[in-house]
């Protein structure tokens, strides 16, 4: 699948934001397993983050904190690149357009103070 983006705002991180990515269980009786990674990449409505484990499926969870607020919402993995033993992803968040906002201006508090 090839994803191309055309939106205006993405800030990179010189360093990378630690995000735990909830996986969807397989079936009713297993639990939702848990990985860490680190976001790269942020924009209102999507992120590139990288991981040392195979992420299976197409809809995942992440959380995060940026400045002194948590995240908590879903996405959708866009495309999937491996190098060696790390694998890095393109997401495409299911928010809001107020969350959007809110997360544009996080950005910008976090890019003053870093």
């Amino acid at each position: 699948m090839r994803f191309k983006r055309e939106e205006a705002f993405r800030y990179e991180f010189q360093e990378p934001l630690a995000v735990e990515i909830q996986l969807a269980a397989t079936d009713e009786k297993e639990e939702a397993k848990k990985i860490k990674g680190k976001i790269i990449e942020l924009s209102p409505d999507g992120a590139r983050l990288t991981t040392e484990d195979e992420i299976a499926g197409e809809e995942i969870t992440i959380s995060f904190k940026l400045n002194d607020k948590n995240y908590y919402f879903t996405s959708n993995i866009v495309w999937t690149k491996q190098l060696m033993t790390t694998y890095t992803y393109g997401l495409s968040h299911n928010i809001d357009e107020e969350l959007q906002r809110e997360i544009i201006e996080e950005i910008k508090v976090y890019a003053r103070n870093h």
